[in-house]
């Protein structure tokens, strides 16, 4: 796929929300610690006389299947208990040694329960919300009308340098095949296609790109070449065909969500601004990191963020990321995805986050919400190991929750990207900082 294409992608199976802010202040809207009611379920074992109760069992059962259905057979159920048996032991021994007074392991706890609560208070909100018929049909003409109309087939070439464009030009002046010197002379992965770029709409372009092709007729070719941060093209226009909307129906639990996911993010803006916060991290002198991390517009997002910035956020709005789809992610593949992301970050300093919810939980299942159809491992170090000679001046590795994984994949893969991303720290810079 082209490299031309520029929408930073956020996968359709990651929910990205601001929350928690307040949580930090020891206020009495503070999430405090409150006494749980007595379970009365019947205790499935005891382990030094404390019982582990039904529904401690069958939510840690929930958990490792990942709220699939699936029916255990009795050895399997039995392996479950012993696990959750040897956890309890081995928690018991590690409040006796004191460790939940430890700064880390008292952080960890509090965050677990944040996150816990969290998620509980969205299942709950989002449960009260149906959307009325006016709102969907409004949803739904709302993306309609920011939809492009139109479809083009276009082939391209891309070179290097405007001279090389130039003489591409006067051969096919002269009557040579575009679609033959795009496989001759081509530096873009579509000359295998004699730079077919199949069907898109503008919007998915860059826009000197996209700008162009909207001049075209069919069978026409640009006569001056195009320039981009990618280097030179040539385009020549194929086809077009109107975009036809979804039918309403086909949409509408999407859209359904959609609206919920607004209102969700809109409580919690109220929450925010009820709540007396004070932010104290930024008076470090973050430098590089801070710039990298804050400007939204040329973010890259996927459970993942790739952040790019020239200037300070203070003073700026909200950030907003542009993103492409998982369905896109498949169609294009790692490989024009990472085009993208080198697109969106360009050559300014970079922050990398790598939240593991965004790994399919086949291969990540430790995490506060695991998403099924995510990447998969190979994948996610492939676009890692994608940003070397990157300007990455900081990077981490989040939502990774050990206790929701008795197989400790997610840690050993946590480990492994981090490393990754230390690595590329390490590694010299391609561009001038």
């Amino acid at each position: 796929m082209s490299a031309i294409r520029r929408t930073p992608f956020r996968a359709s199976w990651t929910v990205l929300a601001i929350v928690g802010l307040a949580a930090c202040q020891k206020s009495p809207q503070s999430a405090a610690p409150v006494a749980a009611p007595a379970d009365t379920t019947p205790a499935v074992a005891t382990v030094n006389g404390t019982p582990i109760s039904r529904t401690e069992y069958d939510t840690f059962v929930h958990d490792l299947l990942q709220g699939r259905q699936q029916d255990l057979t009795p050895e399997q159920k039995n392996q479950v208990l012993d696990r959750l048996i040897r956890m309890d032991l081995t928690a018991a021994q590690a409040e006796q040694e004191g460790l939940a007074k430890d700064p880390e392991t008292a952080a960890q706890l509090d965050l677990m329960r944040l996150r816990v609560l969290e998620d509980a208070a969205q299942k709950k909100f989002m449960s009260t919300i149906e959307p009325t018929d006016a709102e969907l049909h409004a949803e739904y003409d709302t993306e309609v009308a920011a939809m492009d109309k139109t479809e083009y087939k276009a082939r391209h070439i891309l070179v290097k340098s405007k001279d090389e464009a130039d003489q591409l030009l006067k051969k096919l002046k002269g009557g040579a095949k575009f679609e033959d010197l795009a496989k001759q002379s081509s530096i873009d992965p579509s000359k295998s296609n004699g730079g077919d770029l199949g069907w898109f709409t503008t919007a998915r372009m860059v826009k000197p790109f996209g700008d162009a092709v909207k001049e075209l007729k069919k069978g026409e070719y640009t006569h001056e070449p195009v320039q981009t941060q990618f280097g030179w093209h040539l385009i020549q226009l194929e086809d077009t065909r109107t975009v036809t909307p979804p039918p309403f129906d086909q949409v509408k639990a999407r859209i359904a969500n959609s609206i919920k996911m607004k209102k969700w993010e809109a409580h919690i803006e109220d929450l925010e601004k009820q709540a007396k916060i004070e932010k104290k991290l930024l008076a470090a002198n973050l430098g590089q990191v801070e710039e990298a991390f804050e400007l939204g517009e040329v973010s890259f997002h996927s459970g993942w963020t790739f952040h790019r910035a020239g200037r300070n956020l203070t003073g700026r709005p909200r950030e907003v990321m542009t993103v492409i789809y998982m369905d896109e992610f498949i169609g294009i593949g790692v490989a024009g995805v990472i085009e993208r992301i080198r697109a969106v970050v360009a050559n300014g300093p970079v922050y990398v986050s790598v939240d593991v919810d965004g790994f399919d939980p086949a291969y990540a299942p430790g995490t506060g919400t695991p998403e099924v159809g995510g990447l998969t491992a190979r994948e996610g170090l492939a676009l890692l190991r994608s940003l070397r000679g990157l300007d990455i001046v900081g990077a981490d590795v989040v939502e990774v929750a050990p206790a929701y994984d008795a197989s400790t994949n997610t840690a050993q893969l946590a480990a492994q990207l981090l490393f990754e991303e230390f690595a590329l720290m390490a590694l010299p810079v391609a561009t001038p900082r």
